[in-house]
């Protein structure tokens, strides 16, 4: 889960407070004030259906202000927030690293040029095949998760590690996409990889030894008990 500190636990314990978001592009900062809207879906991934063998890829959809610097293909886009009352403010948090897919730019409300933009996090990059190496096959699932991690530019949640612990051998993968690898991977394990909001690749299972990994908790706060909402577009906050 997302380390917050005990200030943003007061903060967010008692009403009323809100939230603030901000968003990096390539190092620029843009302030709500630049921000029209924002929001962040990951199809696929559902309480009420649950599945298994998933590979989940999550989708930003951001309009802004038309900004004063020009943004890149694939740029970087990293969406911080933070919780507010009338006397306090937390720390900033990260709330995920998506790169830009597309751009659009057009006149909104009230005559301001923006930019709609549509951005995908790193496990878009496993569509690729998996790639050559030099090692002995069959190889430990953990070494090939971390091995897809590295190549998408992430890393091994230290949870996915702790749940791996079946030592399962993966075949060579030939003409497999890193993405087929992870999701027989999943599929082992019963559950489903997705990326973390601090760029890290989690192995969600759909249920282990204690209620911390029963189907759900995924959007669970703190204490594991109940999803944690912010801003106006229905954001929940990943474990």
């Amino acid at each position: 889960m997302i380390p917050t500190s005990v200030l943003y636990k007061q903060i967010v314990s008692a009403e009323p407070h809100w939230f603030e978001t901000k968003i990096s592009i390539t190092g620029n900062t843009l302030t709500e004030a630049q921000i029209m809207s924002v929001s962040s879906e990951r199809i696929g991934m559902s309480e009420s259906a649950p599945s298994i063998g998933g590979v989940f890829s999550a989708t930003l959809r951001l309009t802004i202000e038309n900004p004063a610097f020009t943004i890149p293909k694939r740029a970087e886009i990293v969406v911080y927030y933070r919780a507010k009352n009338a006397a306090q403010t937390s720390e900033w948090l990260q709330f995920g690293a998506y790169y830009v897919d597309t751009q659009e730019r057009n006149t909104s409300y009230n005559s301001v040029d923006s930019i709609d933009i549509t951005a995908f996090d790193v496990m878009l990059k496993t569509e690729k095949m998996y790639p050559n190496t030099n090692h002995a096959w069959p190889y430990l699932d953990i070494n090939v998760v971390s091995e897809i991690a590295a190549d998408i530019g992430c890393s091994v949640d230290s949870r996915t590690v702790a749940l791996m612990t079946a030592n399962y051998m993966v075949n060579l993968p030939v003409d497999y996409t890193e993405r087929e690898v992870l999701s027989q991977i999943a599929t082992a394990y019963c559950g489903n990889f997705v990326i973390t909001p601090s760029n890290t690749l989690l192995l969600v299972p759909l249920y282990g030894n204690d209620d911390s990994n029963i189907v759900g908790n995924y959007l669970a706060d703190d204490d594991g008990t109940t999803a944690l909402l912010f801003g106006d577009e229905g954001w929940f906050i990943l474990v």
